[in-house]
């Protein structure tokens, strides 16, 4: 679906076409493959759709909370969003990241501060999917454990035991 995206994206904005990317860098059809930038931004652009349409009032508290005091790196609202004990903080790209413990630790900012993504969603489904087939289809916490490492899905274990049926 990235990779869709991804190749939609490059068509709507209609660059020029580098003439200076060797016959390596193009399949046998002639077009260019994606490269990491590309990929990257169509699943940024995906991510903020998703927690936009999701998560949009916590979005505008965090973003209210934000401008309010900048100089703090999270924004908490007690008691008004439902999942506020994860102290949730958004990011320079503009997404809602989980707050941990482990802001200390020298983990990668990913697994650190994973993005946060709801637990009834497609996407979500085709991220538990995608590590669940990578982890060799291990168990429930193997998965967790391996989508965790980028994504915090809300009530995660519930929905891999949901999603992993399918195989």
């Amino acid at each position: 679906m990235i990779r869709s995206i991804a190749y939609l994206l490059r068509w709507k904005n209609k660059g020029p076409l580098p003439s200076n990317i060797p016959d390596t860098g193009r399949s046998r059809r002639g077009i260019r493959y994606l490269t990491l930038v590309e990929i990257a931004h169509a699943e940024l652009l995906i991510l903020r759709l998703i927690q936009r349409e999701k998560f949009s009032a916590e979005l505008k508290l965090l973003e209210a909370a934000r401008t309010k005091n900048p100089n703090r790196f999270k924004g908490s609202f007690k008691s008004q969003a439902k999942f506020d004990e994860l102290n949730p903080f958004i990011d320079d790209d503009g997404l809602i990241r989980v707050g941990s413990r482990l802001k200390h630790s020298d983990l990668l900012f990913n697994q650190k501060h994973p993005v946060l993504l709801p637990s009834n969603h497609h996407v979500s489904d085709l991220i538990i999917r995608d590590a669940h087939h990578r982890n060799f289809h291990g168990a429930v916490q193997s998965t967790l454990y391996a989508v965790r490492e980028r994504f915090w899905i809300l009530n995660g274990k519930n929905q891999i035991r949901h999603c992993r049926i399918i195989v």
